[in-house]
C-alpha cells in the first residue's frame, strides 16, 4: 500500500505542474467565439480588430481590439482596458467587459497571453512570463497613439499578472483584479492540502522544492519569483480587489492579504459564487465605476454626465480615485446599478435607401454585416484535476506504517531532484540521500536495491 502511495505522490507532483504551466488549453473559432466584426451596442456601432504582436521572447499573441468605428469615435484618443485571461482561459473571456465598458467610450484589448488560446508557446506561468506579454500589448497601444489612458483587468492569473507588471510601469491607470493570488508557492501548497488530505504537511514542502526545479526545467521560470504580495507594496495604481466567498482554488484570505500590503489607493468587494462562477450585475456596475474614475474624469473630451456611471467620482490628482467616497457612493447606488448612456437602439435596414445612407455615413460597407456580441463563454479560470486514486486511504492504526512511507518518499524526492539539479548541487543530494538511507536502515526500514527503487520488502 504504501508503494502505492509513493506512485500516487509521483503523479500528484506531475498534476499540480501540469496545473500550474500545461492546463487544459482553450480551443475557439475566432469568427463564432469572438463574435462579428461589426457589432452595435445601444445606439452606436462598434468593431473588432484582430491583428498579433510579438512578446520579448519572440512569441506571437493573438489580439483583439473592440472599439468604435472610424466615424463615431468620441474622441481622437480612447482609453482602453486591456483584458488577462485566467490559466485556461482565451481573449473570448473579455466579451463581458466588451459589452459594459464599450458604451462608456472605454476600448477593450483582448487578448491570448503566451502558450494559452491560440497564440504561441507551449507552457503558462501564471504571471512571471505574462508580465512580458502585457507589456507588448501596452507598447503596441501607446505606439498606436490612438490611447489616452490605459488600464488593466484580470482575473486569476490575469490579476496576479496585473498587480505585478503594475508594480512597474506607473502610465496604468486602474486596475480591476479578480481572484488573484498571495504568491504561487503559497497556492501550491493550499492546494495540495485541501484536495489531497492524506499528504503529510512536512513532504509538501519537499514536493514543492521538487516542483520547483521540474518546472524551472521545462517552463523556464521559478516559481518563488511568482509572488504578487511582494509587489503589492511597491504598486500605486488605483486598484478594485474583487473575490468570490466561496471561491475553494484561491480562497478569499488571498484577495485580503493583498488588499492590506497594496499601497495605492484601493477598494474590496466580495459577493457570492466560487472561482469559475459567473460575477453578480454589482460587480459590474463598480467595474465600470471604478474605470470612470481612473480613465474618463478630468479629460474634458470625454468626461461628460450623460455618459458617467452612477456612484463615480472624479479624479483630484490626474489619475487616481476617492476610494473611500467612491465606495460610499457605489454601495449608495447599487440597487439601482450603473445607468447605461441614454439613446434608442440602432436598428439599420440595409435594403432600404435610408438604410444604405446610414451605413454611408457611419462608414459601413455596403456588404458588411452588423451583428451582436455572443455571450462569454466563462472559461474555467483555474481547473483541478480529479484522481479518485489519490483519496485519503489513511488508517488511524498505521502511525508506524506512515512514519516509514515519510522516510521513503522524503527519499523518493531526493532522488527526484537529483535529476534537475545543477551539477554544484548534485554532491550536496547525494550526501542528503546517503544521510536518509542511514536513518532509514536505523528505524528498521528495509530498503531494495537501487535498481528497483526505494521500496520496502514485504
Amino acid at each position: 500500500m504504501n508503494a502505492l502511495r509513493i506512485s500516487n505522490l509521483s503523479h500528484l507532483w506531475d498534476d499540480v505542474c501540469n496545473l500550474i504551466i500545461r492546463p487544459q488549453r482553450c480551443v475557439y473559432e475566432p469568427s463564432v467565439a469572438l463574435g462579428p466584426r461589426l457589432f452595435t451596442l445601444g445606439n452606436k456601432i462598434f468593431e473588432r480588430k484582430d491583428f498579433d504582436i510579438s512578446n520579448k521572447r519572440g512569441l506571437k499573441l493573438q489580439c483583439s481590439h473592440y472599439q468604435p468605428i472610424e466615424t463615431q469615435r468620441a474622441a481622437e484618443k480612447l482609453p482602453c482596458v486591456i483584458y488577462c485571461h485566467g490559466n485556461c482561459g482565451s481573449r473570448c473571456d473579455a466579451l463581458d467587459a466588451v459589452q459594459v465598458l464599450l458604451p462608456y467610450n472605454i476600448t477593450v484589448l483582448a487578448f491570448d497571453f503566451s502558450g494559452s488560446g491560440m497564440s504561441e508557446g507551449d507552457y503558462v506561468s501564471l504571471g512571471f512570463f505574462e508580465q512580458q506579454d502585457v507589456h507588448a500589448v501596452v507598447e503596441y497601444l501607446w505606439a498606436s497613439k490612438r490611447v489616452s489612458r490605459v488600464g488593466l483587468w484580470g482575473r486569476s492569473m490575469g490579476a496576479a499578472t496585473s498587480i505585478m507588471y503594475s508594480s512597474m510601469d506607473t502610465s496604468i491607470a486602474g486596475i480591476v483584479v479578480d481572484s488573484p493570488f498571495v504568491s504561487l508557492e503559497e497556492l501550491i501548497q493550499e492546494l495540495v492540502l485541501s484536495n489531497q488530505a492524506w499528504v503529510p504537511r512536512k513532504l509538501i514542502k519537499v514536493g514543492v522544492g521538487v516542483m520547483k526545479r521540474s518546472i524551472q526545467s521545462r517552463a523556464g521560470f521559478n516559481i518563488r519569483e511568482n509572488c504578487p504580495i511582494e509587489k503589492a507594496s511597491k504598486c500605486f495604481v488605483p486598484c478594485l480587489f474583487a473575490h468570490a466567498e466561496g471561491d475553494d482554488f484561491i480562497r478569499i484570505h488571498h484577495s485580503e492579504k493583498l488588499y492590506e500590503a497594496y499601497s495605492g489607493d484601493k477598494n474590496l468587494i466580495r459577493f457570492e459564487g466560487d472561482h469559475n462562477s459567473e460575477r453578480p450585475d454589482f460587480f459590474y456596475d463598480s467595474v465600470c465605476i471604478f474605470f470612470y474614475n481612473t480613465l474618463i474624469s478630468n479629460d474634458p473630451n470625454l468626461d461628460n454626465v450623460q455618459s458617467q456611471p452612477k456612484g463615480s467620482v472624479a479624479h483630484t490628482m490626474g489619475v487616481g480615485v476617492e476610494t473611500a467616497k467612491g465606495k460610499a457612493m457605489a454601495e449608495e447606488d447599487s440597487s439601482s446599478g450603473v445607468s447605461e448612456p441614454e439613446g434608442e437602439e440602432l436598428v439599420i435596414d440595409p435594403t432600404t435607401s435610408k438604410g444604405r445612407k446610414q451605413r454611408e455615413l457611419l462608414g459601413v460597407g455596403v456588404d458588411e454585416s452588423i451583428g451582436t456580441l455572443p455571450q462569454s463563454p466563462h472559461s474555467e479560470q483555474m481547473h483541478i484535476p480529479s484522481h479518485n486514486s489519490l483519496v485519503d486511504h489513511h488508517d488511524p492504526e498505521e502511525q508506524k506504517l506512515e512514519e516509514e512511507y515519510l522516510m521513503r518518499a522524503l527519499i523518493e524526492s531526493v532522488k527526484d531532484e537529483m535529476k534537475v539539479c545543477k551539477e554544484d548541487e548534485s554532491e550536496v543530494l547525494r550526501n542528503r540521500l546517503q544521510e536518509l538511507k542511514q536513518q532509514a536502515l536505523s528505524q528498521g526500514i528495509i530498503l531494495q536495491d537501487e535498481k528497483d527503487g526505494i521500496y520496502p520488502h514485504f
